[in-house]
């Protein structure tokens, strides 16, 4: 099998989402256009989104459905440049990539409500159950969403999808709903981030905007009402913010790849994860059609049910894992230089920053859950903004009113997402502490509750 590259991993958790009264730059004197160059070149909108893929592209396609938010102002920038995507063919034999990610039924609704579940739905491998054990298989969990509403009785536990499936039926969802207010710019990087003030009093400060610069264009300079980071784990407008961020080295290594099998199960629709408690890895199978996700290494015929029939060559990627944890704060401000001045800009209260996906949160790969997180906080932030522009506010103009809106629909963003975060971190601590120490005879207690295990199924895949 063919090694191909290391992914950097570090697991973390922002200890905020937003910070008090976007503080990047802070200035006590009116900056005057007059005072600029007069080359200099000035683009505002209602709303920057700083990072693409799949939550950033999410973010935008749910703005483009929603009635008033799709009347706004916004712009989407990402660093890579604008994906080609090969023409849609009928394949003899479908073609996996390494990369995929386990869809949750919350994850699912949202896709859906933005238009491009159905696109996914043909290449999504629905997973019905998830087998869970440590020394010996038999003493083992066996996790089923049990459901008496449903037909059979029995929901999907979770729905695996290739990451780059999800990028394209995005990235055409956008692309098919043509709004000349909404903007994507492609290959454009950030370098700078300030807070800036147009107008005299400082008593007013809470009229400033966010200024963002460009790295290959010192020309022009974006504002914002509202900054918006899925700009990853090492996010620049998280690190411009005062939303402060740990995160720690577990001194694990993951290694991704895809594998043909053998299934004992039909239909191939039960995923399989082994923790060991002498080693460093962990090992989880999840499956894609009648091929199988393994994620990470060491897999051995006699350690696990299936029988690995051939490896696909080039398919393994390796990289090291690391954790995050503290209380997650998601919106807030950006730094001040002039520190004299920063105690006076967070006691104006007014937010207009926001962190989600991997720049606020970051959780172990083989949980499941680091996307669907992500997912939940681009549509939370969407209805927020959504229902305080549909209640008649404007929390995107100049006055203290609109300031205060804005804040407010932060601050009930972060706390719905607070309350999902917080004890959806515990819960993923708890498993991996569980069946680290918990004697493998003893699982089997727990796998003869079966509310006890439909109650976590249904937690997990909630939002």
């Amino acid at each position: 099998m063919l090694l191909l590259r290391f992914y950097p991993r570090n697991l973390g958790l922002s200890k905020r989402y937003f910070s008090h009264k976007s503080a990047i730059l802070y200035s006590q004197n009116k900056i005057n256009d007059t005072d600029l160059q007069t080359e200099q070149i000035h683009s505002s909108y209602d709303i920057i989104i700083n990072g693409g893929g799949i939550v950033g592209f999410s973010f935008l396609a749910a703005i483009k459905t929603l009635p008033y938010l799709s009347t706004r102002k916004v712009l989407l920038i990402e660093q890579q440049p604008e994906p080609k995507f090969p023409p849609k063919i009928a394949q003899t034999k479908r073609i996996f990539g390494n990369r995929v990610s386990a869809i949750t039924e919350a994850s699912k609704q949202f896709f859906d409500s933005i238009g491009v579940w159905d696109e996914l739905k043909r290449d999504a491998k629905q997973v019905d159950a998830m087998h869970v054990w440590t020394d010996h298989y038999r003493n083992a969990v066996h996790f089923e969403n049990l459901d008496s509403t449903s037909s059979n009785g029995m929901w999907p536990t979770c729905y695996i999808v290739e990451n780059s499936k999800m990028i394209r039926a995005l990235y055409e969802k956008i692309n098919e709903i043509m709004i000349d207010q909404i903007q994507v710019r492609y290959g454009t990087t950030v370098c700078d981030i300030e807070q800036i003030t147009s107008i005299p009093s400082f008593r007013d400060d809470q009229t400033s905007e966010i200024e963002l610069k460009l790295k290959d264009n010192e020309n022009e300079t974006l504002r914002t009402k509202l900054l918006i980071g899925c700009d990853g784990f090492k996010s620049l407008v998280r690190t411009k913010s005062d939303l402060p961020y740990y995160n720690f080295d577990i001194n694990q290594m993951g290694i991704v790849g895809t594998l043909e099998i053998t299934s004992p199960y039909p239909n191939n629709s039960v995923a399989f994860q082994r923790f060991q408690r002498k080693s460093t890895i962990d090992r989880a199978l999840s499956e894609i059609g009648n091929k199988i996700q393994s994620q990470p290494s060491n897999l051995f015929q006699h350690q696990t049910p299936p029988i690995v029939n051939a490896t696909i060559a080039g398919s393994r990627a390796a990289f090291p894992l690391g954790f995050g944890t503290t209380a997650p704060r998601l919106v807030g401000t950006i730094q001040a230089r002039n520190f004299m001045n920063r105690d006076i800009a967070r006691s104006q209260n007014f937010l207009n920053t926001v962190i989600m996906g991997d720049a606020a949160h970051r959780v172990h790969p083989l949980a499941g859950q680091g996307l669907n997180l992500g997912l939940g906080d681009a549509a939370e932030l969407a209805y927020q903004i959504e229902t305080c522009l549909s209640n008649g506010f404007n929390p995107f103009g100049f006055t203290a009113d609109s300031s205060e809106s804005l804040s407010d629909s932060l601050r009930q963003f972060e706390r719905n997402r607070i309350a999902k975060l917080i004890p959806m971190m515990g819960a993923i601590q708890s498993v991996q502490t569980m069946m680290s120490w918990t004697p493998a005879s003893a699982l089997s207690i727990l796998d003869s509750l079966p509310w006890v295990k439909t109650q976590m199924v249904k937690f997990a895949n909630s939002r």
